[in-house]
C-alpha cells in the first residue's frame, strides 16, 4: 500500500509540473484552426486546467493522452522532447518520402504507417516518422 501511494504521489507531481496549453497553442500543435480544437476537446470532455486565466488551459498530460500516448510514457522525461513538437500533417510527411498526400493517408488508414486522428484530421508523430524513415 506504502509503494502505490508513493508512486501516486509521484506521478501527481510530475503532472503538476507538465504545463497548460491554451486553445491556440493546441492549434498550432495540431496545425488545425482554433475552432476545430475547440469542437475536438468539447466533443473528448476535455477538463479545463483550474488556474487564474482569462482564457481556458487544458493540461498538457491531457492533450497527450487525446493524441493517444498511455501509461508511462506520460509521466518519463526521456520522452518528453519528442511528445512536446507539433504534429506532422499528411503532406509534410509526403514530401520526406517524395509520395502524395493521399498515399500517406491510405497507410495510416491501413495502420501500416503510426497515427493519431483528431476529428477527421490524420496527424503523424514527428518522432514515429522518423523511425520509419530510418527503417528504410
Amino acid at each position: 500500500m506504502g509503494k502505490t501511494l508513493s508512486n501516486l504521489r509521484k506521478t501527481a507531481s510530475r503532472r503538476a509540473a507538465m504545463p497548460v496549453l491554451t486553445v491556440s497553442q493546441i492549434a498550432k500543435r495540431w496545425r488545425l484552426s482554433s475552432d476545430t480544437v475547440r469542437l475536438i476537446l468539447t466533443c473528448h470532455d476535455q477538463p479545463k486546467a483550474s488556474g487564474p486565466w482569462r482564457h481556458p488551459r487544458y493540461a498538457f498530460v491531457d492533450i497527450l493522452r487525446l493524441e493517444g500516448v498511455q501509461g508511462e510514457r506520460l509521466t518519463r522525461y526521456e520522452d518528453f522532447p519528442d511528445l512536446t513538437e507539433p504534429l506532422m500533417t499528411a503532406a509534410e510527411v509526403a514530401e520526406i518520402f517524395k509520395c502524395v498526400p493521399a498515399t500517406i493517408r491510405n497507410y495510416a488508414a491501413q495502420d501500416l504507417t503510426p497515427s493519431i486522428r483528431l476529428g477527421g484530421s490524420i496527424r503523424f508523430r514527428r518522432s514515429e516518422v522518423r523511425g520509419l524513415n530510418d527503417a528504410d
